[in-house]
C-alpha cells in the first residue's frame, strides 16, 4: 500500500510541477538553461573589418549568381547601393565579373551591360584604384599575356621537337617538310598538319 501511495504522490508532484512549467515565463527558462541562447543573442562581439569585408564579398557572389535578364535593374540597383565600395572591395568585384564573363558565356552581354554602369559609376580619373574600367583593363591585359607566354612556349616546345626529328618527319607516304615551310611547322601539330595535307 505504501508503494501505491508514494507513487501516486510522485505522480501528483511531477503533475504540479508541469503545470508550474507551463505558467512560467520565457525568460525565466532562460535562467534555467543559460547556454540556449535565443536567435541573434549568439553574436554580441563586434564584426572585425575582415570579416565585413569577407561578408560584403559573400554578398556580392550571392547577388550576381541572382543576375539574369528579368532582375537585372534589381540586381543592378543593390550592387550600386548597398555596398560601401573602397579599393579593395571594388576589386574583388572586378575579379568576381571577370571570372564570371570569362566562364559562363550565355550571360556575357548581362555582364557587358553591368559593367558599362559600374564604368559610369567608378570613374575617379585620378585614383586608379577606384577606377573600374582600368582595373577591367589591367585585369584583361594581364590575362592576355598569360595566355600568350604559355601558347609561345608550346610554340617553342613544337618547334624544338621539328628541329631535332629533321623536319621530314613522314606522315602516311608524304613527307612534312616537303609540303610545309619552319614557320607552318611551328605553328601547326601534327593533327592539324595531316589534316591540312588531307583537303
Amino acid at each position: 500500500m505504501e508503494d501505491e501511495e508514494t507513487k501516486i504522490y510522485s505522480l501528483e508532484m511531477m503533475m504540479a510541477i508541469r503545470v508550474e512549467c507551463k505558467t512560467r515565463p520565457v525568460n525565466m527558462a532562460l535562467l534555467d538553461f543559460p547556454h540556449k541562447k535565443r536567435k541573434g543573442d549568439f553574436r554580441r562581439e563586434p564584426i572585425s573589418e575582415i570579416d565585413k569585408f569577407n561578408q560584403s564579398v559573400g554578398n556580392i557572389r550571392i547577388l550576381l549568381n541572382k543576375l539574369s535578364d528579368g532582375n537585372f535593374d534589381v540586381i543592378e540597383g543593390k550592387l550600386l547601393k548597398d555596398f560601401d565600395y573602397n579599393p579593395s572591395l571594388l576589386y574583388e568585384l572586378m575579379k568576381i565579373i571577370f571570372m564570371k564573363a570569362t566562364t559562363e558565356m550565355s550571360f556575357m552581354e548581362i555582364y557587358v551591360r553591368l559593367c558599362v554602369t559600374l564604368f559610369r559609376k567608378f570613374n575617379d580619373r585620378d585614383n586608379v584604384e577606384m577606377n573600374f574600367r582600368k582595373l577591367l583593363l589591367t585585369r584583361c591585359e594581364k590575362q592576355f599575356y598569360r595566355m600568350l607566354k604559355v601558347e609561345q612556349a608550346d610554340r617553342r616546345e613544337r618547334r624544338a621537337s621539328m628541329e631535332e626529328s629533321g623536319l621530314t618527319r613522314e606522315t602516311g607516304n608524304e613527307t612534312c617538310g616537303n609540303e610545309f615551310n619552319k614557320q607552318m611547322l611551328a605553328i601547326f601539330d601534327e593533327s592539324e598538319i595531316k589534316k591540312r595535307q588531307k583537303d
